[in-house]
C-alpha cells in the first residue's frame, strides 16, 4: 500500500510541476506582452515573480518519463525569453 501512496504522491507532484511551468509560460507570454507595450517595471515585476516560480519549480530533480515535456516547455520560454531581450536591446 505505501508504493501505491509513494506513485500517487509522485504523480500528484509532477502534475504539479507541470501546472507550475504552465503558469510560468504564461506569465513569460505576459512579459513579452508588456514589453511589447513598453511596460518594462511590469516586466521586471513579473521576472521576480518567475524566478522564484522556476526555483521552486526545478527545486528536484524532473521525472525521466515527463523529460520531454519539460524539455519541449523551456525551449518555448527561452524562444520568448530571446525576444524579450531583443525588445530590451531596442528599448535602450
Amino acid at each position: 500500500m505505501s508504493d501505491q501512496m509513494d506513485c500517487g504522491t509522485d504523480q500528484a507532484l509532477t502534475v504539479g510541476r507541470a501546472r507550475s511551468l504552465a503558469n510560468i509560460l504564461v506569465m513569460t507570454e505576459e512579459m513579452l506582452e508588456s514589453a511589447r507595450n513598453d511596460h518594462w517595471d511590469d516586466v521586471t515585476a513579473m521576472e521576480e515573480r518567475r524566478r522564484q516560480a522556476l526555483s521552486e519549480c526545478f527545486s528536484d530533480p524532473i521525472p525521466e518519463e515527463h523529460a520531454d515535456l519539460f524539455t519541449e516547455a523551456l525551449a518555448a520560454m527561452l524562444h520568448m525569453n530571446e525576444e524579450l531581450i531583443a525588445l530590451l536591446e531596442n528599448a535602450k
